[in-house]
């Protein structure tokens, strides 16, 4: 066994409203790991969350801060009995261990994490590093550990270790040259490549930091030695190396602004990928934003044939003095030649989002709905982003004046499932509402439908939520505001669809699956034409008889053509036991 101190370093379990696991995967304490290795410690890294595509996920009780929203919340990550014995069966006793956290609001999964750590450690120092307590550094103090590493943490860790254990250090990086750090140390994540985890995104850095100062982002904060690149070499090396070594196919650029000089980095970067043997086996995708006025042709085309999956842009808001006042750099104009790029390109418009902030200060619910219509019409997938006021950000300061934060808000109130910033001009509810408007649009996009068709059903939807937007009461109309209102610029079909015949002979709209036999059911529609709400109608389930495809509920013709029947017939008092009749009756065949 090494006679070199053991180090362990650990990724707590979250807690969360919700947690798109996909994409956590834990690249900082990795890096630090591999700093740790290079300077010859004996080093450990447990997993309390685990990974692959089914992290196991369990109800909990909330903390008693948040607990009046009565929404729920959970624990992703394995269970607590594991995780001791995790602790427990560490191949030599710990001189330091290591813990990170990625959101603020994640902060009792370190809780959670100390506590196991200190019942068979009670005297190992316990390290704390990451955004949390970058961001929130007193808060972080008090959440049980010894030590808080601010800000990027490799070299920080090195002289933590060397300090606690005496091991004089014998590899450091120079933070302004990213090209020295060493790679992340993912052979310590046991078997997290194998078949069942293929699905995941490599998360990959190009660079750290960002050169701009958008008034709600806290980038320089977190990477606290400002905006660096990698060299063109340097980053096809790891894709070779993480190909080559690990067997991972797909790859997530995590910058914070990846397209920054952009013809000598990322188009090179690009270029390389295309001139591989392997071009054809990659995968590459985009969880965060890019600047929309750094597109150019030539940019979209290589990221095309390189092989993106997914590309996101960002237009924030639509307003240009809501725009100036974020200091953001890319406008509407840029925004909509992006996505005219990328469509030329190649890219569907289900592969082409657009990040919306949704709840900033004195926002208004107009502006949002204006912005979603933009993008929509620009041929792009609007994406609302509920706004989180970031500690120490402009925007922040902004909250303060307004009332809407303090000193003594709670991480846990920041969650992006709590709106810290409703006010009269937009609530909560009508977020809600923006986000499952903004879900119906990705419905069609993604099915290669125009929901905008002017199908009767979806007209009659859409004149409601116009009615809504406007304030007035739910009523009929003949569709032409919305077919004036609602008009997309570009075709977002990207394929033919030939619609099926309901039972009186028209046609369905929804978007057909290749065997032509079931229709896809956006079920926000069908609760706003019938009245009748979303889980009545999967009550019934076992008579509207659905199949699941691609995750989604998929109703027969005949099905969808009783529940345009019960549209139809204006029921009023005990709709369930109607509309449970009425398809008992038209499925029997003898119809209403």
């Amino acid at each position: 066994m090494s006679t070199f101190p053991h180090i362990v370093t650990i990724r707590p379990a979250i807690f969360a409203y919700r947690a798109y696991c996909p994409w956590l995967q834990p690249a900082g304490i990795l890096s630090i790991a591999a700093m740790l290795l290079r300077n010859n410690y004996q080093v450990t890294f447990l997993d309390f969350m685990g990974y692959g595509k089914k992290i196991p996920t369990v109800k909990v009780v909330p903390p008693l801060v948040i607990r009046h929203y009565r929404r729920p919340y959970y624990r992703y990550g394995r269970s607590v009995k594991e995780c001791h014995a995790m602790v427990k069966a560490l191949p030599a006793p710990p001189a330091v261990f290591f813990l990170t956290s990625g959101m603020t609001y994640w902060y009792p999964g370190v809780i959670e994490a100390v506590g196991i750590l200190r019942k068979y450690f009670p005297k190992v120092p316990i390290v704390l590093g990451g955004t949390y307590p970058s961001l929130e550094p007193d808060h972080a103090r008090r959440s049980g550990v010894d030590i808080v590493s601010e800000g990027e943490g490799e070299n920080n860790s090195v002289a933590i270790a060397s300090e606690i254990t005496g091991l004089q250090s014998t590899f450091s990086v120079n933070a302004r040259d990213l090209d020295g750090y060493p790679y992340p140390a993912w052979h310590l994540v046991n078997k997290m490549y194998n078949r069942e985890f293929r699905g995941a995104w490599l998360p990959l850095y190009s660079s750290r930091g960002c050169p701009f100062s958008c008034s709600y982002c806290a980038s320089n904060t977190t990477y606290n030695f400002g905006f660096r690149q990698r060299s063109v070499l340097s980053v096809l090396d790891e894709i070779d190396d993480c190909v080559g070594r690990l067997g991972v196919r797909g790859f997530a650029f995590n910058d914070d602004n990846l397209l920054v000089n952009r013809d000598n980095h990322i188009k090179p970067i690009l270029e390389g990928v295309i001139r591989r043997e392997d071009k054809r086996k990659l995968q590459f995708n985009l969880p965060n934003s890019t600047a929309a006025n750094q597109y150019d042709p030539e940019l979209a085309d290589l990221m095309f044939r390189a092989g993106f999956k997914r590309v996101i842009v960002s237009i924030e808001v639509l307003n240009p003095d809501d725009q100036a006042g974020l200091q953001r750099q890319s406008f509407s104009s840029d925004v909509d030649r992006a996505i005219g790029y990328l469509r030329d390109a190649g890219f569907a418009p289900r592969q082409i989002g657009v990040y919306i902030l949704c709840g900033l200060p004195e926002q208004t619910r107009e502006s949002v709905i204006e912005t979603v219509l933009y993008v929509w019409r620009a041929g792009g997938l609007p994406i609302p982003l509920t706004f989180t006021p970031i500690r120490g950000t402009p925007e922040w300061s902004r909250c303060e004046d307004l009332g809407l934060v303090d000193a003594e808000t709670d991480p846990l109130e920041l969650s992006k499932g709590i709106v810290a910033c409703q006010s009269d001009q937009l609530d909560y509810t009508d977020m809600i509402k923006v986000k499952m408007w903004a879900n119906m649009i990705r419905g069609g996009v993604y099915n290669g439908v125009n929901i905008y068709s002017g199908d009767p059903l979806m007209t009659h939807a859409l004149e409601k939520i116009v009615q809504w937007e406007s304030g007035g009461d739910v009523g009929t109309g003949d569709g032409s505001r919305v077919s004036a209102t609602f008009a997309p610029g570009r075709s977002v079909s990207s394929r033919d669809v030939s619609p099926l015949k309901d039972g009186d002979g028209r046609a369905v709209r929804f978007g057909v699956h290749r065997d032509d036999h079931h229709v896809y059911s956006i079920g926000e529609v069908l609760s706003q034409v019938t009245g009748i709400s979303l889980s009545t109608i999967k009550r019934f389930d076992d008579v509207l008889a659905p199949t699941r495809k691609n995750g989604k509920r998929c109703y027969s013709p005949a099905a969808v053509a009783a529940i345009r029947r019960v549209a139809k017939s204006k029921l009023s008092g005990k709709r369930g036991a109607a509309l449970k009749n009425l398809l008992s009756d038209f499925l029997k065949g003898g119809g209403p």
